[in-house]
């Protein structure tokens, strides 16, 4: 009974969930070039991207917010294991809700 309610808690959680961890995001992306890319402009209402500015690039995963849950999971669904263009790693991205929304 308890994981019962465990389990639903947690699908109500995720109903609401907006925001969204890209992992595998080629180093020498930029906002710009993600944005263009993924063509999410006018879904996304806020994009980070985490760079290190000794070295000129971003870390490898950037955060995407979208006005509702279902447009996040519409990208999640075109996106996840996807390939960008510019992509020098193996595998695709890595795409998850962000454990703090």
């Amino acid at each position: 009974s308890t994981d019962t309610r465990i389990g639903r808690a947690g699908e109500s959680r995720e109903a609401a969930m907006t925001t969204l961890v890209v992992r595998n995001v080629p180093l020498a992306y930029t906002i710009e070039s993600l944005l263009r890319e993924w063509q999410c402009e006018q879904k996304c209402d806020f994009v980070y991207l985490p760079q290190n500015v000794q070295l000129q690039q971003n870390l490898g995963f950037a955060f995407l917010n979208f006005p509702s849950h279902s447009e996040a999971v519409a990208f999640k669904r075109k996106w996840r294991n996807g390939r960008l263009a510019h992509s020098e790693r193996d595998g695709g991205l890595n795409i998850k809700f962000a454990q703090v929304q």
